[in-house]
């Protein structure tokens, strides 16, 4: 795990809570995991309506069910008060593996500060050291900007956003503040990871019996990134790229991608 001074675990305990209300709330549950990523911690286990997406959308992260049978050095876990009310299997897994060395260190990323593992009776920051995610993200921000570093986005805390619109500032010659500016399709971009996303979504898709491009979209959308306009938004401009300039094929948009490269 790749060293850094904003989150540190319990000395007996080793395990770290973070607090981000976006937990229990319709979108952007794991807007914390990029700036994880950030930090070394690509093992990470939620629901895998949130998980599965997020793997895909995020390649360097890395996605286990609640089901936690491999010894890891440190795993984020994403959880809530509802999912560990209603969930068959509970977060306490993962405390148990801690307890006896098969997991090294534990990140529990929860909605408040009162979260309780099923059947105990003490809140889980008890035993651990606690942060608000929003104030790790203001930090880490106020770190990288004494690098000259811009974060312009002014509706989103997701760090993998924020990074790739300091990007595009560049390659557009523009200014962007807002999540949805981020998506430009043509030469200049061809190389950034919004082709990428588009290419997971469109395949999804193409295999989705539902067939409906907006629903699957905003299924892989919504857990990463916390602002509803800016998604919908985002969904909007995809589906009109996909049918318009791409034929509604993820083969083209593969096929159009390599001839750009080739050109840039």
């Amino acid at each position: 795990m790749k060293p850094n001074n904003l989150i540190s675990f319990h000395p007996e305990t080793c395990l770290a809570v973070i607090i981000d209300p976006r937990l229990s709330a319709s979108s952007g549950q794991l807007r914390a995991l990029p700036l994880l990523l950030k930090f070394g911690i690509s093992k990470f286990s939620t629901i895998p309506e949130w998980g599965e997406p997020c793997q895909a959308l995020l390649p360097d992260s890395s996605y286990t069910k609640y089901y936690p049978d491999l010894s890891e050095d440190c795993i984020a876990v994403f959880t809530s008060e509802k999912l560990e009310r209603t969930q068959r299997f509970t977060a306490s897994l993962f405390l148990d593996k801690l307890s006896v060395g098969e997991i090294k260190k534990c990140i529990y990323v929860v909605d408040q500060e009162n979260f309780r593992i099923r059947r105990s009776l003490r809140p889980l920051v008890h035993n651990a050291n606690f942060y608000y995610f929003e104030e790790i993200f203001k930090n880490f921000i106020l770190r990288r900007s004494k690098k000259d570093m811009d974060f312009p986005l002014k509706d989103t805390y997701n760090i993998f956003l924020q990074d790739l619109a300091y990007r595009l500032q560049k390659i557009l010659n523009k200014n962007i503040g807002w999540s949805h500016e981020l998506f430009v399709y043509d030469e200049r971009t061809v190389n950034e990871p919004i082709w990428d996303w588009l290419i997971k979504i469109s395949e999804a898709y193409e295999e989705s019996p539902t067939r409906d491009f907006k629903k699957v979209a905003m299924s892989y959308l919504k857990p990463l990134i916390e602002n509803d306009y800016a998604i919908k938004k985002i969904v909007a401009k995809m589906e009109n790229v996909y049918s318009k300039e791409f034929r509604c094929s993820c083969d083209y948009i593969k096929q159009q991608r390599v001839a750009l490269r080739a050109l840039s």
